[in-house]
């Protein structure tokens, strides 16, 4: 009976020690992508293995509730990417679930300008980050951290290129 309590025991203790704190811990645990989890003011802080500067700037205002009457939900894009001077873009967006890539989410511009140009996979969401990746470019990748709010300057249309 000694030898099964010391065998037990040894089994025990080298499956313990089998895996390291660091490995039990290298896992983030991501968040599932819906509507409540993405929404809030994001900051682009990198593009494409890129970090972003204070000249150019993309922060998005993402809305979790649907509109009673259409039943959208809202994004609203505030940026510099592709200008000098501080754009607002209004659309609406929706989440879809894809059985191979999992959450994209894709959109229609306000004021009848069309689709989005592009769809994209939210993956790695957390608290304070996601990462949003061209559904069909995955070189093309985003990354956004959580904020409180658009700058006073940007929402004003006041902040100028340096």
């Amino acid at each position: 009976m000694k030898n099964i309590v010391t065998y037990l025991m040894l089994v025990t203790a080298f499956l313990l020690s089998a895996c390291s704190e660091e490995e039990m811990m290298s896992e983030p645990e991501y968040l599932p992508v819906n509507y409540a989890n993405i929404a809030g003011t994001w900051k682009l802080s990198e593009w494409n293995g890129q970090e972003m500067g204070e000249e150019r700037y993309c922060y998005l205002v993402i809305g979790r509730k649907a509109d009673e009457d259409t039943g959208k939900r809202t994004l609203d894009i505030y940026m510099n990417m592709d200008s000098d001077k501080s754009r607002h873009l209004t659309s609406t967006y929706e989440l879809e679930e894809d059985e191979d890539l999992g959450t994209i989410i894709s959109g229609m511009y306000d004021h009848s300008a069309g689709f989005w140009n592009n769809s994209y996979l939210i993956s790695e969401l957390e608290y304070s980050r996601m990462v949003w990746t061209v559904s069909d470019d995955f070189e093309d990748v985003s990354v956004y951290v959580r904020c409180d709010e658009v700058p006073e300057d940007i929402l004003s249309g006041t902040r100028a290129i340096k």
